[in-house]
């Protein structure tokens, strides 16, 4: 790490066939071609953090089948393109915050079948399309904070079975819609603060799946009114945050 590099041939690893971790970042690299580590099948774990990578081939990183861990932060990526981590089945972490993405496609984390944690907090999207996040079964955690979120289309977290935590703070949510976190049935901790959102009414419905709901950050919104009943399906829920709003008014059964 910390060199000069800008690119390097498909067959510059060929003789490092039993490399565990590789540790690329603070380089000049701008583009993962196809197949670019294709040797390296004995990978744990690849650092490219701190490069000027702009773009990621369609099977750019196929043949690291026992990669655990990928660190791709603070580089120039817009785009998550289709099947752009096809072949990381055995994938558990992978962080690509400090980017410019603005959006990615329906299979853009195809082949992900065994990552428990994606976080692309710092990031330019503004609209999570629907299930944009599918086939990502065993998900765990998925931080999304610090982006430019608006819109969440219906369904846009189907697919997320095991999903514990989701992080959306620091957007600019303003309503939550019936279906925005339609099969998130196991999901425990929801952070919602620092958004725009101005009623609890108009999210009540969007709760109705969310049963085993542990924890709700709604902090640092426009929430001026409590309604009655505002978090009525929330049978599990233990913590609430509603801090630095501007609520006046808490109806009966505000909080039943």
């Amino acid at each position: 790490h910390s060199n000069k590099i800008e690119s390097f041939a498909l067959n510059s690893f060929n003789d490092l066939r039993n490399l565990i971790n590789l540790n690329m970042n603070t380089n000049r690299i701008k583009m993962i071609r196809k197949r670019s580590f294709f040797a390296l099948n004995k990978l744990k774990i690849l650092d490219i953090d701190s490069n000027s990578i702009e773009f990621i081939d369609e099977e750019g990183f196929y043949g690291l089948f026992d990669l655990n861990e990928l660190y791709l932060r603070w580089n120039k990526i817009k785009i998550i393109e289709k099947r752009s981590f096809f072949g990381l089945n055995n994938l558990k972490i992978i962080k690509i915050w400090s980017n410019f993405i603005e959006s990615f496609e329906g299979e853009g984390f195809h082949g992900l079948c065994s990552l428990t944690e994606l976080d692309l907090s710092l990031n330019k999207i503004k609209t999570i399309k629907k299930r944009s996040f599918f086939g990502l079964e065993k998900l765990k955690k998925l931080i999304l904070n610090t982006n430019l979120i608006e819109l969440i289309e219906e369904e846009g977290f189907f697919g997320l079975l095991c999903l514990n935590e989701l992080d959306l703070r620091w957007n600019e949510l303003k309503i939550i819609d019936k279906r925005t976190f339609s099969g998130l049935d196991n999901i425990k901790i929801l952070y919602l603060g620092s958004n725009l959102i101005k009623s609890v009414e108009s999210i009540q419905k969007g709760f109705y799946s969310l049963q085993n709901l542990t924890e709700l950050y709604l902090s640092k919104n426009d929430l001026k009114i409590i309604k009655r009943r505002s978090f009525f399906e929330l049978n599990s829920l233990k913590k609430l945050g509603l801090i630095t709003n501007s609520i006046d008014s808490i109806e009966v059964e505000g909080f039943y």
